[in-house]
């Protein structure tokens, strides 16, 4: 077998020397080197002497690059991967590519990573072995081509900037492709955000209902691409299409939702649980202004509307079916033989919520935020 106990010992050697008492910049300096030979260790590459001098090629080697082939105990199969042309990855009966889209062999993919990262636990090292595969992990762990997830993330950022946003490369604005990228990056959002609602209403276990005052959420998109493990897949794509994602990230404001700690500790306790896979649902307030935003004038502060929505929010989803007449203030009144209550204003509760991935988990939570309308009719 490939992985036989003395390759296996081999590279536990190899990673334990990564990890040894070198300085911060011999580590770097030799992170590729030793990435390298790792491979080779756990790898069999070309013209390796242990396959030998004589005697046929096996079936599963290819002329340039190297091959990857992970025994599956389970399933009796072998994965194979070709580093130097990922795009000519094939399945066949007897072997699983651990790159697919087929929902089918998508699973075994993830299987054969992690068996690829079982091997060590080195944080640099992973990163350094998984550019040298040039594959990409989703926040369910599965592994595609890199090259083929940058053009699907273009195609879909493409779409979204024509048919979403109505606009072309001639006139939209920086903030009309900060609105394409993030539609993009909350199209990989919404089966994940499904799935997670579906199996909490199916388990019919307890749920964690958070309210507070106020979430003090941040900008969106960099917390999202960490969590989706789609930042360097992002940052590639648009680096292609000759935008920034640095430059991108800058047109979203701050969401008007929260002051200080109290707003800040709410955020983190949904970020939280959605990590954890704990069922959770915040409750809070859509609040359309923020508290205020500074501008200094002849050396005095001048406090002007923090207007945060006057462009959208593209992470949010409007529930035109949840919404509730609340009545506020009022008096008693007698009629009929008893007290009634009638309130003398009321305003119409709309429902919005705003999905929470958990970190690279599959896992995604829901923040509700209620937004006050008014109920009065237009009087003609």
């Amino acid at each position: 077998p490939l992985f036989s106990r003395r390759k296996q010992q081999e590279a536990a050697a190899m990673s334990e020397r990564f990890d040894g008492d070198m300085s911060p910049s011999s580590r770097l300096g030799r992170k590729e080197s030793i990435g390298r030979k790792v491979l080779q260790k756990l790898f069999l590459s070309k013209g390796s002497p242990e396959r030998g001098k004589a005697g046929p090629k096996p079936s599963n080697e290819r002329e340039e690059g190297v091959v990857i082939s992970v025994q599956d105990d389970s399933a009796g199969e072998d994965h194979h991967h070709d580093a130097a042309a990922p795009e000519r990855l094939k399945r066949s009966s007897s072997q699983t590519s651990i790159t697919s889209t087929s929902s089918n062999s998508s699973s075994r993919g993830a299987q054969a990573w992690i068996k690829l990262r079982s091997h060590t636990h080195n944080p640099e090292l992973l990163a350094h072995l998984k550019r040298e595969l040039n594959i990409s992990l989703d926040h369910t762990g599965v592994a595609s081509p890199i090259s083929e997830s940058i053009k699907v993330f273009q195609m879909n950022f493409n779409r979204h900037l024509h048919c979403t946003l109505g606009k072309d490369l001639n006139v939209a604005r920086r903030f009309d492709f900060y609105a394409a990228l993030a539609q993009t990056i909350r199209d990989y959002l919404m089966s994940t955000w499904q799935k997670t609602r579906a199996s909490h209403r199916s388990s019919g276990g307890k749920r964690i209902n958070y309210l507070s005052m106020e979430f003090l959420l941040g900008r969106t998109l960099g917390n999202t691409l960490i969590n989706l493990g789609l930042q360097d897949i992002c940052s590639r794509a648009l680096h292609e299409m000759g935008l920034s994602l640095e430059e991108l990230q800058e047109e979203e404001m701050d969401a008007g939702l929260g002051n200080g700690g109290l707003g800040r500790l709410a955020a983190c306790f949904m970020d939280s649980m959605s990590t954890l896979s704990l069922p959770a649902v915040g409750y809070g307030l859509r609040y359309e202004f923020g508290i205020f935003r500074q501008k200094i004038t002849d050396g005095y502060q001048e406090e002007i509307p923090d207007d945060w929505l006057h462009l959208g929010n593209p992470w949010e989803t409007v529930r035109a079916d949840h919404s509730f007449k609340v009545c506020f203030y009022g008096r008693s009144v007698f009629e009929d033989g008893h007290w009634d209550w009638a309130p003398s204003q009321a305003i119409i509760a709309q429902a919005y919520d705003t999905p929470i991935p958990g970190y690279r988990n599959g896992a995604c939570n829901s923040l509700r935020l209620w937004s006050a309308k008014s109920c009065t009719d237009f009087d003609l």
